[in-house]
């Protein structure tokens, strides 16, 4: 599992340790043919041949799940110059999977295969400088390879850079470059772009603040996925912010947040459920709710909880 340093980023390591130029093994009705087809190819050198045989030994698709092998078979396409491999061989050793862990080295395999330009690469040495894996922290590196990526049209980093400029990491403030790069990544139904550009209309950030122009974005990020923004149109309608209050309303969209591990969204749940907002109460159905939040670390939930406490 990624340690915390690298949640920015967690996406880009699934993408990039999939399979590039061959059958991806998760489209495979036999693994092990398949796998067996691969090391023939792999012995070789046949660098997509050995990217493949080391993701399966890494997820045991078609043979014995193994480390040691996957890295054995990253590092032979690595130092052929594949830049997929070279980045989950940097992985490995961040990770200290069928290696041991080195951080120098993670860093040196994914500068490797950012330099040769494919923008989740890019994206994951950025959180290396970020957050100082292997490298010293340079937040304005970071948000180099950043932009490299977010100019090759990639929507993650180009939701990254309008949180940079929005937040002046790495880069001097400017919401209205902010909101640019989040629509570009909005635009390709990046939920989490999608979601700040209504943050950004709620708040005026180089916009004309408009709650209702607020409100359509994050249902359009709902849509997209984002369970966050389900959570803040259940508190627009609590509220009665640029919506009538309908508290049957927002205990649909709290709840829809809920099921999916929201925290804030299952403490409003238990909030609900304790107050009797658009529900009967119960204190019974509220704990439930308060404990799944506390459970997640949310102080509120905890603080709601301390009365129940036998």
């Amino acid at each position: 599992m990624l340690s915390r340093k690298m949640k920015i980023l967690a996406a880009a390591f699934f993408t990039t340790i999939a399979l590039s130029g061959n059958v991806r093994a998760d489209d495979m009705p036999d693994y092990k043919a398949e796998a067996a087809r691969n090391l023939t190819l792999a012995d070789q050198g046949n660098v997509t041949a050995e990217n493949y045989l080391a993701y399966a030994y890494y997820n045991g698709q078609g043979v014995g799940k193994d480390y040691k092998e996957a890295v054995k078979w990253w590092r032979k396409a690595a130092e052929q110059g594949y830049a997929p491999a070279q980045n989950s061989l940097g992985y490995a050793y961040y990770n200290g999977q069928g290696v041991e862990k080195n951080e120098t080295e993670a860093f040196n395999w994914w500068k490797k295969a950012a330099e040769q330009g494919a923008a989740s690469h890019q994206l994951t040495l950025a959180s290396a400088y970020k957050e100082g894996i292997g490298v010293k922290k340079n937040d304005k590196e970071a948000v180099s390879w950043i932009s490299k990526a977010a100019n090759q049209g990639y929507a993650p980093a180009q939701s990254i850079l309008g949180t940079a400029y929005h937040t002046g990491w790495g880069v001097d403030k400017d919401d209205k470059l902010a909101v640019q790069w989040w629509q570009q990544a909005s635009n390709q139904g990046y939920y989490p772009a999608t979601e700040a550009i209504g943050d950004a209309y709620f708040n005026g950030w180089s916009v004309k603040q408009d709650c209702e122009v607020a409100a359509i974005h994050w249902k359009q990020a709902s849509e997209q996925g984002s369970h966050n923004a389900d959570f803040l149109l259940g508190n627009l309608h609590h509220e009665g912010k640029c919506v009538d209050k309908n508290d049957n309303e927002a205990m649909i969209w709290w709840r829809q947040a809920a099921d999916q591990g929201h925290a804030r969204a299952q403490e409003e749940l238990g909030n609900a459920y304790h107050n009797g907002w658009g529900v009967d109460k119960n204190d019974k159905e509220a704990v439930k709710w308060w404990k799944k939040a506390a459970e997640q670390g949310d102080a509120d939930a905890q603080k709601a909880l301390k009365p129940f406490e036998k």
